[in-house]
């Protein structure tokens, strides 16, 4: 077994990507591996069989030599005449007597070092920025939000095309109607997808730490800084996405230095000189209205136009009502799952939560789901769970009189009559409950059934079911 083994301790050491070099104690090259002969630029055939002292570079060290007169391991850095630089490692190995029989160095180029170095420092900030995250949700999955709007569907097929670019998309809505969720699709429907997708609260990070945070800083950039510098959310974010939340909040000379980010697709981490190409897309959000920021003095006119490229305007809850019942089962449905627990919505509620106006939009939605069915001791969710600020908006039931009246019966046969009637009902209850999924709820009737009679009505609904949201969710 070990007379094959060294049979093939050539071909072992040839798949190793490190240089390998092997001398016995009088300094003799023994082995050197193709990778040396690489890094080295020499043929192993005319080293082996020489002292060192005569195939070593101008005035670098001969560590070999000085691991085997000190018998502990050494470590340096060396120039070749190209340039390159080498890390090498050398360590003893001892024979029977405590003597070193044999050097061996490990070669590695630096550069191939400073790739795994940005690839370790690449996974440390994204451990960083996620791991408190991941301890919040308990390692479950946040319910996804669905999207049955008519307004909602047409933006997520704008989002779908605006992924197979790289253009720099700004996101506007009010707070809570989630910008973060759609900058996500964006990342995941692009090629950028295997990559990270890092979020940044602009407005959470003071502003004497903001351009340090997005940029990094160099060693020694200010005091208390980390002695090896520290790398920052763009180059953490190197080949995905980076997404500035609240970029609105931003100060002005803050906003210069991004502009100028945004123009040349350079950083320099603070207390540097030296420039760093970044590749990296940009995606926006803010709640604030920045043409109005602009005209105030208060954002940038040029970055504002550098920004407003593709710009997608997120509505209000409160303007897309389809979509509030959509996500109030969503969510009832995560929440009660994880209190192990079947809840479901009273027809009371049901018409409360249609009826109220959100200004929290689809965030306060979810807090208040999540407090109900936490509080929740029965079955159902009842309209008198529900807090104050919700009971008080319920509109007072309207009296309805020729909606429902009674038919004209002369001269006509019963299944027009009833197809009469029929029709008023639906028109009738989509006024009132503003959404076809509201009333698919409120009637006990399936969704199916409820766009049948619509179209046998001739009802045009502005609020009909896509299902572009399962396609952007399936490519996730």
């Amino acid at each position: 077994m070990r007379s094959n083994l060294y049979k093939y301790l050539d071909n072992i050491l040839d798949v190793l990507e490190d240089g390998i070099a092997i001398v016995n104690r009088d300094g003799i090259c023994l082995r050197m591996n193709k990778s040396c002969e690489k890094f080295m630029d020499v043929e192993a055939e005319l080293c082996i069989g020489r002292h060192i002292r005569e195939i070593r570079y101008s005035d670098n060290r001969m560590l070999a030599l000085e691991v085997i007169d000190s018998k502990e391991v050494k470590s340096t850095v060396q120039t070749y005449p190209d340039k390159r630089k080498m890390f090498l490692t050398t360590y003893p190995v001892f024979d029977d007597k405590g003597d070193v029989a044999y050097a061996v160095t490990i070669a590695r180029d630096t550069i191939t070092i400073g790739r795994l170095k940005q690839k370790l420092e690449v996974q440390a900030k994204l451990l960083e920025n996620y791991q408190d995250a991941i301890k919040s949700k308990n390692r479950k999955k946040r319910p996804s939000s669905v999207f049955h709007s008519s307004e909602m569907i047409a933006i997520l097929e704008r989002i779908q095309h605006l992924a197979t670019t790289d253009t720099t998309v700004l996101i506007l809505g009010e707070t809570g109607t989630g910008k973060d969720i759609l900058s996500k699709y964006i990342h995941q429907a692009s090629h950028r997808k295997n990559y990270p997708f890092i979020k940044v609260d602009c407005g959470s990070i003071a502003e004497s730490l903001i351009e340090s945070e997005l940029f990094g800083y160099a060693s020694g950039a200010f005091s208390g800084a980390q002695a090896k510098g520290k790398m920052g959310y763009f180059e953490a974010a190197r080949g995905g996405t980076l997404f500035l939340d609240e970029i609105g909040e931003l100060a002005m000379p803050m906003q210069t230095k991004l502009l100028r980010v945004l123009q040349d697709r350079e950083i320099i981490r603070v207390g540097s000189t030296k420039t760093q190409k970044i590749d990296v897309r940009i995606i926006a959000a803010t709640n604030k209205d920045l043409e109005n920021e602009v005209k105030d003095g208060l954002f940038r006119s040029d970055l504002f136009y550098r920004l407003y490229v593709a710009v997608v305007k997120i509505p209000p809850l409160r303007e897309r009502k389809d979509d509030i019942l959509a996500m109030a089962d969503n969510f009832l449905n995560y929440y009660a799952g994880e209190a192990n627990s079947q809840i479901i919505f009273s027809k009371k509620c049901i018409e409360a939560i249609m009826s109220y106006e959100w200004p929290g939009n689809v965030r306060e939605l979810e807090n208040l789901i999540q407090s109900m069915v936490v509080n929740c001791r029965t079955s159902t969710l009842e309209f008198e769970d529900l807090p104050n600020r919700i009971v008080r908006q319920v509109p007072k039931q309207k009296e309805t009189t020729s909606a429902l009246a009674m038919p004209d019966i002369q001269s006509r046969n019963f299944k027009d009559i009833m197809d009469e009637q029929e029709k008023k009902i639906l028109i009738h209850a989509l006024e009132q409950h503003g959404s076809a999924i509201g009333v698919s709820k409120i009637m006990g009737l399936s969704r199916a059934t409820l766009f049948r009679k619509m179209k046998k009505h001739g009802l045009e609904s502005p609020y009909g079911l896509g299902n572009l949201q399962n396609k952007v969710l399936k490519n996730q």
